[in-house]
């Protein structure tokens, strides 16, 4: 076991009984992350709701893994009619000025039929483009990943939109941080009972985390264009600063219903 994973461990010991796990909802923040550049994650999507049925996000990130397909969480979108999604950009507001940004829309919502909105088992979706996006220096699919690989111990990037301090409003500009993923097992040891086969967990670097918010977007292997995971949970209890790990939905699991979907979309077996 390395150290620092000993010392969490250790904090686990001390404060199991405290932690809170929370659905990232509302204001995104990624803590202690770094401006990303034009053209650095040419995958990444911001996805704002327009109608919904109930409360929904103000905001979430997604990944655009086909040219007309976005990949995202349910618990982001379970209660989404219509969403204007952009891509292209690497600003959430001030993006009209930015000529490189493709303005598309969500022509269908396709949610994994075994998401439980309570343990957040399976929280994966997926947002079916009305326009077949064009690829440029600026957009470009994430792949994704092998099946057999559980990616423990790789380094890893996660992308969405916030502050640099904890508390602090949203970000106009796309952030990044550096993270490590952990086994499962050590996970466990974070969040009893809640971390699953479908799970994958990443420690940040530098006291980098996830906070409320950057629900639906990617995290990534470094120095590959691939998708490992899609954020989904997190401990709020001390803030977002502490160096708990975060939770996202384990893309490899859910292959088989990516392109499942995938599949009957292009073989016109379902309509808009």
């Amino acid at each position: 076991m390395a150290h620092n994973d000993f010392i969490n461990a250790l904090r686990v010991l001390l404060f199991v009984s405290l932690i809170g796990i929370i659905r990232a909802q509302e204001d995104a923040r990624i803590v202690n992350g770094k401006n990303a550049e034009r053209g650095q994650f040419l995958f990444s999507a911001v996805i704002i709701p327009t109608t919904t049925i109930a409360e929904a996000p103000e905001f979430c990130g997604g990944s655009l893994i086909a040219e007309q397909y976005v990949l995202s969480t349910c618990s982001c979108l379970y209660n989404v009619t219509g969403a204007r999604v952009l891509l292209g950009t690497i600003f959430r507001e001030n993006y009209r000025n930015d000529s490189n940004v493709m303005e598309n829309e969500a022509a269908q919502f396709i949610y994994n039929n075994d998401f439980d909105e309570e343990t957040l088992e399976n929280d994966i979706a997926i947002i079916f483009l009305r326009y077949e996006v064009t690829k440029s220096q600026f957009i470009f699919p994430i792949n994704l990943p092998e099946a057999n690989d559980d990616f423990d111990r790789r380094g890893a990037i996660v992308v969405g939109y916030g502050s640099t301090r904890n508390g602090g409003e949203p970000s106009d500009r796309l952030q990044f941080a550096s993270m490590e993923v952990i086994s499962n097992g050590m996970c466990s040891m974070f969040y009893p009972g809640k971390v699953q086969r479908g799970n994958i967990c990443a420690i940040g670097r530098n006291m980098s985390s996830t906070c409320t918010g950057d629900l639906g977007g990617g995290l990534k292997l470094d120095n590959d264009n691939v998708i490992i995971g899609v954020t989904t949970f997190f401990s709020d209890v001390f803030g977002c600063e502490m160096n708990y790990p975060v939770g996202f939905t384990r893309v490899s699991a859910y292959l088989g219903f990516i392109r499942k979907e995938l599949k009957r979309r292009r073989n016109g077996q379902t309509k808009v």
